[in-house]
């Protein structure tokens, strides 16, 4: 019996690309079954099963893969809480902030309440940095930008990770909760 090397190359990626319809048990049936013949074949159609099933498995294929194995279920993203302090100054230059905090007598300090799909320390960066997106929109909180001290992971370290709506109405309900307290405190 006689192969012709591109035939045995092209046949060998079909299958596998076939098998990968299969998950990952299609591909090590496909890796067995070549073991087991591998023997059988002359010293150029060994290199060239060999070479083929290199370049395969180190090219792109665990992408395909992984691509036909989870293709409608990607990853929800997880939002986290955060509260940055403000410099006292903000209350009294800011009177938009004045007015959404009458109940502020001064003795606790300025917040900001925010949400993220990245780190709190990622996302205080980028207000105080004034970061942009690819579309060019400002991502940073002006009041955060200008007034923005540092992180206070003391007032959010306990809330996890969680899904969108869910960090919005815990955002509102932490703002709500530390004006309560007696902070003075601003959030989107």
């Amino acid at each position: 019996m006689t192969f012709s090397l591109a035939t045995l190359s092209g046949t060998f990626k079909s299958t596998v690309l076939k098998n990968a319809f299969l998950g990952i048990d299609g591909s090590v049936l496909l890796a067995a079954a070549l073991f087991f013949t591998f023997f059988r074949m002359d010293r150029m159609i060994q290199s060239c099963v060999l070479k083929t099933m290199v370049d395969i498995f180190t090219s792109n294929f665990q992408e395909l893969l992984l691509g036909n194995i989870f293709p409608r279920y990607p990853m929800p993203t997880a939002y986290r809480v955060y509260v940055i302090e403000l410099s006292r100054k903000v209350f009294t230059e800011d009177r938009k902030f004045r007015e959404a905090n009458p109940q502020f007598n001064g003795v606790q300090q300025c917040l900001y309440v925010g949400m993220t799909s990245k780190t709190p320390q990622e996302r205080f960066n980028q207000h105080k940095t004034g970061y942009r997106n690819a579309k060019g929109h400002d991502l940073s909180a002006a009041i955060v930008k200008k007034y923005g001290l540092y992180l206070r992971p003391s007032l959010y370290q306990d809330i996890g990770p969680m899904g969108r709506e869910e960090a919005l109405a815990v955002e509102k309900g932490l703002t709500l909760e530390l004006r309560r307290k007696g902070y003075a405190v601003w959030s989107n």
